[in-house]
């Protein structure tokens, strides 16, 4: 069994099941065990199974509307098939994510006016949603790894640690700052495909459709695509992940170009700042972009593993 207790200001998150997809499988990461010996068995015969449930507890202790605090939570169910052993098709898999999540939400509860969640586990609402959907295909000895299939925009482009709740400090920036660049658990049809060209140095490239009506609850389970495309959000993304004084990095320059239609977040149709002006934001069929990202370990005790 293991289960992990994340503490940070304003945070409790309780993960009851750790990945079951880690590189050594073993049932003692799992807390119910191996189901008298039927986790190892699907395990070996291609099936992997994860439920994963997650809390955030915040408090506004100053500012806002109101001195209070509020719970989210998320309940994840995970799977993963591996095609190779279930049926012969060498390289292959399945994967399928259902996410449900429930709760309040501290910035409109305490009417705190913060462009970044203080809870990241309520993004997009209480509701059920399909999150992953997707075959993928390894080939050229496994260098060449291709997706097909409903992906949220995060994950494979831009993985950013998530080692706080607030989403300052968690989740993939770009769908931030970026309109119809949709992070977890929205997911939309698309393709990745990436190429690793040595041990440290990859490419990869996305393509994903830009339908906003996916964030609408009532997509949540949507199998199929609701009438509302407007476009597409293409990615290229160069990897790096050397080892710099023995401790590893990573770190990722993209481009990005957006199609979906969206509204100017500074300018007025006229080229005006909006809160000088007043006026109604510029419209945009299009828009173009780029990322740097850098994660850097640069001391471990060594007393760890």
């Amino acid at each position: 069994m293991t289960t992990s207790l994340r503490f940070g200001s304003g945070l409790l998150a309780v993960c009851l099941f750790t990945s079951a997809h880690a590189a050594e499988y073993s049932p003692d990461q799992f807390l119910f065990g191996d189901w008298n010996g039927n986790r190892t068995r699907l395990h070996e015969a291609g099936v992997d199974l994860q439920i994963t449930y997650v809390n955030e507890l915040a408090w506004n202790t100053q500012g806002g509307d109101d001195h209070t605090g509020t719970y989210a939570d998320q309940v994840m169910f995970d799977a993963a098939l591996d095609l190779d052993k279930l049926l012969g098709w060498a390289g292959a898999g399945f994967h399928f994510t259902v996410v449900n999540r429930n709760g309040k939400n501290l910035n409109a509860e305490a009417d705190l006016g913060v462009l970044l969640q203080p809870q990241e586990i309520y993004g997009y609402g209480s509701t059920t949603r399909l999150v992953q959907f997707y075959y993928q295909q390894a080939l050229l000895d496994d260098r060449l790894l291709i997706k097909l299939g409903r992906l949220p925009m995060s994950g494979d482009i831009y993985p950013f640690a998530c080692p706080f709740q607030n989403l300052g400090f968690c989740g993939t920036v770009p769908g931030y700052v970026t309109p119809n660049w949709y992070t977890w658990p929205i997911s939309q049809w698309g393709a990745t495909a990436r190429y690793q060209l040595n041990e440290e140095w990859s490419l990869q490239t996305a393509l994903y459709q830009v339908n906003p009506r996916f964030t609408e609850r009532e997509q949540g389970l949507n199998f199929g695509s609701p009438s509302g495309t407007t476009g597409y959000h293409a990615v290229a993304e160069l990897g790096w992940t050397p080892t710099l004084g023995g401790q590893p990095g990573a770190y990722r320059l993209g481009l990005w170009r957006n199609t979906g239609d969206f509204e100017d977040l500074y300018r007025d149709g006229a080229g005006r700042p909006m809160s000088l002006s007043g006026a109604a934001a510029a419209e945009h069929d299009h828009g173009t972009g780029g990322y740097l990202m850098a994660e850097q370990q640069v001391w471990q005790s060594a007393a760890l593993p």
